[in-house]
């Protein structure tokens, strides 16, 4: 029954809202770069920190375009993962961009964090861009090829 329909993702490969960008900040090369490859295979746009200090410098730029989310490491150097999320909370534009906590440590429960999704490493590709898709509000997981491996 091929007939001459397309299908839902040929159709909806043409809406344009807004820019799928994720921040992903990360001080493990090897583990940013994973993050980065798998976020980009689901269609997303990356953007890279390695530390905290260095993702706020990313976030208030003015030439940075705004992540629809950040991925974010608790145990950073030069600013921690509490600490930045201490700070985004702090601006009103930041404050609303959501967060997903990773790290290979136990679970963050501070106040700070009551918003953000937890994602304990190791983490698969599959739970990461589900997580992903969830807090950008995605409609739709990216792909469902079956094809990829992570």
């Amino acid at each position: 029954m091929l007939g001459g329909q397309m299908t839902n993702n040929a159709a909806h490969t043409g809406r344009r809202k807004r820019a799928r960008i994720v921040l992903v900040v990360e001080d493990d090369a090897d583990c940013r770069e994973n993050i980065c490859n798998t976020l980009k295979d689901g269609g997303y746009a990356a953007l890279e920190a390695v530390d905290g200090a260095d993702a706020l410098r990313l976030l208030l730029a003015d030439d940075t375009p705004q992540p629809m989310v950040i991925v974010l490491d608790l145990g950073l150097p030069i600013m921690s993962g509490p600490e930045l999320l201490k700070v985004l909370k702090s601006y009103y534009r930041l404050s609303r961009i959501p967060v997903i906590l990773t790290s290979g440590g136990p679970r963050y429960v501070g106040d700070i964090a009551a918003n953000a999704a937890w994602l304990p490493k190791p983490f698969d590709d599959e739970n990461l861009l589900a997580l992903v898709n969830e807090r950008c509000g995605a409609l739709e997981p990216p792909s469902e090829s079956g094809g990829l491996s992570g």
